[in-house]
């Protein structure tokens, strides 16, 4: 009997984190583009929440498709993850210090 990694547990596990990961990374990394595409685009603020309300699904549409090419669960989960560390560390210490 032949039996496929792609049916073991820890396969399923896998798959499962990464779904999950993608989807909650891949929309909190789109969020934290946004924040600094809003933060960074020199036009009033009517008009940067219409930008980015306006990108932020097609940004967001990319990003996901990006993510779903990968072949390795763990290199997309750990891509993720430090794609939303690097964006977000900077964005909330220049919050705290404007709200200091």
């Amino acid at each position: 009997m032949i039996t496929h990694s792609f049916f073991s547990a820890q396969s399923s596990l896998m798959k499962v984190a990464r779904i999950a990961t993608v989807i909650v990374g891949g929309y909190t990394f789109t969020a934290a583009l946004c924040h600094w595409l809003k933060w960074l685009v020199p036009v009033s603020d009517q008009e940067a929440r219409l930008l980015v309300n306006m990108s932020f699904f097609i940004i967001y549409l990319l990003v996901l498709m990006a993510l779903f090419c990968g072949s390795n669960h763990r290199r997309i989960i750990a891509i993720t993850l430090v794609g939303n560390a690097v964006l977000w560390a900077p964005w909330l210490f220049l919050v705290q210090e404007a709200g200091a």
